[in-house]
């Protein structure tokens, strides 16, 4: 049986249109032909895409919409307290770092940072927006657990 993801992980869009769609992006995690709908993914070389104009006075080019974001961002979890602990310039929470498949080599922490970094200088979307989407951004490229005290 292939690893289904759970519905909060697919597009809200998806979830609400006919049950094939929906059946079909569960199963397949993509989206069925002729559906507009696609979970919000961020590849290599978007993330590594940043340019310095980009870190200089920021981008949301990246930014996932708001319909593409799960509701569990948005209610906080530990890639937002990271991207808060980032936006505020605070200390950051104790965590380990996993890089998921495809990002696990030396370069990737610093295009992340790059990345991260650029996005939450934007002026643009609602500061909520902006948390919950940079949060969604770094769970694509690593996986956050905490660090037991």
């Amino acid at each position: 049986m292939p690893n289904v993801p759970s519905p909060s992980a697919l597009h809200r869009g998806c979830l609400a249109v006919a049950s094939a769609c929906s059946a079909w992006c569960l199963l397949f995690q993509v989206p069925r032909p002729g559906c507009s709908s696609m979970p919000y993914s961020l590849s290599r070389s978007e993330l590594f895409s940043i340019k310095e104009v980009e870190t200089a006075f920021s981008t949301q080019r990246l930014l996932p919409s708001p319909d593409d974001i799960p509701e569990e961002f948005y209610r906080g979890n530990l890639y937002t307290k990271l991207a808060e602990a980032l936006f505020h310039d605070d200390s950051l929470p104790q965590l380990n770092i996993i890089f998921r498949d495809g990002f696990n080599d030396a370069s990737t922490p610093a295009a992340l940072n790059r990345c991260v970094r650029a996005h939450l200088l934007s002026h643009g979307p609602s500061h909520e927006h902006k948390i919950a989407g940079v949060g969604l951004m770094i769970a694509q490229v690593c996986e956050l657990r905490p660090i037991p005290m």
